[in-house]
């Protein structure tokens, strides 16, 4: 429980990170969309940086350090931003729906909690082995007998950190994380192209979806990949309508990070 709960700090820190990064290209967002997109890059720049940073000699063991750091500035920010970030609460017939969310978060964290299982035979084959690995080797090198080693690890870099403060809980923490950064880039993106009802709507739908239920409580990354590749998309045709250069950049950002996570994106 620690591990997950250090692991969802992170995460904050990570969303204040991307607030810090992305700033230009997030300014213009409604706060919810702004929220949960911040928290998608800056999750995904922990992930894509962890590669350097492993490559060097011990790199996995006093990285942790760097991602310390990058957390606790990130936090910073998203204190200072905290007016600007706040979400009204639903009123009458809408409080429902994250009563509804509330119980399918419940379900993701109860996964999340769960050692993983033949059900989730892709985290312990190479999802879970080999971060673990590395973790061992002190280092980020060839795995020969794991082809899986050689797959886009943007998403997967994350659970390096997740097993050494958390273990499996710590790592499977983040595709929570990631799940609740969906929630809120879905009712933000929602609201500011078709108003609250739409956005109270979409959330449910897509916070109730089976498989985003289920990978949220695992260590698979389809769910962040999802998402990466889902929102560059959107973007992409936000763009085609107010030909915002921000708008394009955040779909590139995304879209790479699609590629980035796996070799469908």
């Amino acid at each position: 429980m620690v591990g997950l709960l250090i692991t969802l700090l992170f995460a904050a820190g990570a969303t204040g990170a991307g607030l810090l990064l992305f700033r230009p290209l997030l300014k213009d967002l409604d706060p919810a969309l702004r929220l949960g997109t911040a928290a998608l890059l800056g999750l995904g720049f922990a992930g894509f940086i962890t590669l350097p940073i492993g490559l060097l000699p011990q790199g996995v063991k006093w990285g942790i350090g760097v991602m310390a750091l990058i957390a606790l500035a990130g936090l910073y920010i998203l204190y200072q931003d905290r007016d600007s970030l706040k979400l009204k609460s639903p009123q009458g017939p809408w409080l429902f729906i994250p009563l509804a969310i509330a119980l399918a978060a419940l379900m993701a964290l109860i996964g999340a909690l769960t050692p993983s299982d033949m059900n989730e035979w892709d985290a312990l084959a190479y999802h879970l082995a080999v971060p673990k690995l590395w973790v061992q080797h002190g280092r980020i090198d060839f795995i020969p007998y794991i082809h899986h080693s050689n797959f886009p690890f943007a998403v997967d870099n994350l659970y390096i950190w997740g097993l050494q403060w958390g273990g499996q809980s710590g790592a499977k923490a983040f595709q929570l994380a990631f799940y609740l950064a969906g929630m809120a880039a879905v009712f933000g993106l929602a609201r500011q192209r078709y108003g609250q009802p739409a956005a109270w709507w979409s959330l449910l739908a897509y916070a109730t979806i089976p498989a985003a239920m289920w990978e949220a409580g695992t260590a698979y990354i389809d769910l962040a990949h999802g998402l990466y590749a889902g929102l560059g998309i959107l973007f992409a045709a936000l763009w085609l309508d107010d030909q915002q250069k921000s708008t394009l950049w955040l779909s590139a950002l995304m879209l790479g990070l699609a590629v980035a996570s796996k070799y469908t994106g």
